[in-house]
């Protein structure tokens, strides 16, 4: 009765109704033993033989395994509840955060000064080929470059993948921006000897850890293992995990599981190369990104079960993701990470209240088989062509819902705040202000009056997260439902 209670209330209470086979990409019999259970259960209720302990082999057998899975997943998610608690508890809290700074700054700033000569002996062997690739690939493992990859996964017909690596990445993002500003560990020093051979404004970024690692490992690991669970229709779910495993003498996985060991390596070299982190960076990057992987992949079910058949989704993950955004940790000087943590979350909360809304119709089992069906082979001309299409169509629209929802949240932001009699500003603009009659009276040699103040919170950031909320709902529910208009 415990067991039948406890799965009724996560699966009914939290994820609205207990997912199909079919709908969640189960193979069939993973979920027999538990509506074997239940349907036992209500049987012996119904009889009045439960009082009489009166079961079968096969309920027991039901029962036991059951209960076994209840368990285990209970456990998962306890502990990632636990580990996600204590994370945004400490991360809001200056006195929990402050002594760990106390702590780990010292070391990581003696670990760079250590790794200097070794980091400028790595810079001598150069060649201005080799850093233009390495600038090249350093845009593709930042931010702007998984905002216009995730997209196009949407929109090829990917959706179970993007819908998880949209929120994971966002995770990657939150989690390896706010580490670097509690940590606040300097850059390499480029004024003895190492070499800042990239355009990125580096220096107004902190070191530990290095969030190009972080992403790129995180990213190709989780793609790895979804591949072995849905194989490469992603679809079909493959029992255990072992497509790669049966597929392991095909020379195109083994080719491929090389191709990302390598790729990996040379993002974190490209780091060192460019000047941009030190060895340390680059090794706590992949301790982050192994934490993160293990922890998503162990939680990834119940996460997709609640964005997908959850109950009042799109507010209660936006609410939560506006609480992560003052969960953030103050930096000792003002970086752009903040900035690059907001964009994400606001993009995660709108592909979640996307994917709720029209999970039936585009993102389930059956229209990801749809989308596959029109699209047919990604690598042919007709594939191509479909791709290109949507890309374009969806490209416009996501612009398009981008400046709309820019404008009419800079209009809201600041009259809600007023509303709610919270003191709010535009920090960004005043702070641009400021600099400019500086330099006015650096040129005339005058002193600096008449400065406007920065008050309150920060309505900028407010209007960053509703952009890209709107954003992500256009990525995940208003695309899709162009496309279907337009018959592409």
């Amino acid at each position: 009765f415990f067991c039948d209670s406890f799965v009724k209330f996560f699966c009914g209470s939290i994820w609205g109704r207990m997912p199909t086979e079919a709908s969640a990409g189960i193979p069939p019999g993973v979920l027999q033993p538990i509506a074997s259970y239940n349907e036992g259960m209500l049987a012996m209720l119904a009889s009045g033989h439960l009082c009489q302990y009166q079961y079968t082999d096969a309920q027991r057998d039901a029962f036991h395994e059951g209960y076994t899975i209840g368990i285990n997943d209970s456990m998962v998610l306890l502990g990632t509840t636990i580990a996600m608690c204590a994370f945004c508890l400490t991360l809001l809290v200056p006195s929990l955060y402050l002594p760990i700074r106390e702590v780990v700054q010292p070391w990581a700033i003696a670990r760079v000064k250590a790794e200097h000569d070794w980091l400028v002996w790595l810079q001598k062997y150069h060649h201005p080929v080799v850093e233009h690739v390495f600038q090249v690939i350093g845009w593709q493992c930042g931010v702007g470059f998984y905002i216009s990859l995730l997209p196009f996964l949407f929109w090829i017909g990917e959706m179970r993948l993007a819908r998880q690596l949209t929120v994971f990445m966002s995770t990657c993002v939150y989690v390896g921006n706010a580490l670097k500003d509690t940590i606040c560990s300097p850059r390499p020093d480029w004024t003895r000897g190492v070499r800042h051979r990239t355009s990125e404004d580096g220096d107004t970024e902190y070191g530990i850890p290095s969030t190009h690692t972080i992403n790129t490992i995180a990213m190709y690991a989780y793609v790895v293992h979804h591949v072995n669970y849905y194989g490469v229709d992603g679809v079909t779910r493959h029992p255990q995990g072992q497509y790669l495993y049966a597929n392991s003498g095909d020379s195109m996985v083994i080719g491929s599981l090389i191709g990302v060991v390598i790729w990996c390596s040379i993002v974190a070299y490209s780091r060192l190369y460019l000047g941009m982190h030190s060895p340390i960076d680059i090794l706590s990057g992949v301790v982050v990104a192994g934490f993160l992987v293990v922890f998503w992949v162990s939680c990834e079910d119940f996460l997709d079960a609640w964005m997908t058949q959850g109950y009042m989704v799109p507010v209660l993950q936006f609410l939560f993701n506006v609480a992560l955004v003052f969960a953030y940790p103050k930096p000792q000087k003002k970086t752009p990470s903040y900035t690059f943590a907001v964009y994400f979350l606001g993009s995660s909360s709108g592909v979640s209240a996307g994917v709720w809304l029209s999970y039936s119709r585009f993102h389930s089992p059956e229209g990801i088989a749809r989308a596959h069906a029109a699209r047919g082979s990604l690598f042919t001309w007709a594939g191509m062509l479909w791709s290109t299409r949507r890309f374009v169509i969806g490209l416009a629209i996501v612009l398009l819902s981008r400046q709309l929802a820019n404008i009419l949240a800079k209009i809201l932001v600041p009259r809600l705040a007023r509303m709610a009699g919270v003191a709010s500003s535009d920090h960004d603009a005043i702070g641009h202000a400021i600099t400019a009659k500086e330099e006015e009276a650096k040129k005339s040699d005058k002193p600096v009056t008449d400065l406007p103040e920065v008050v309150g919170y920060n309505s900028n950031t407010g209007v960053r997260v509703l952009t890209y909320t709107a954003v992500g709902w256009a990525v995940s529910h208003l695309s899709p439902h162009v496309f279907e208009l337009l018959g592409i």
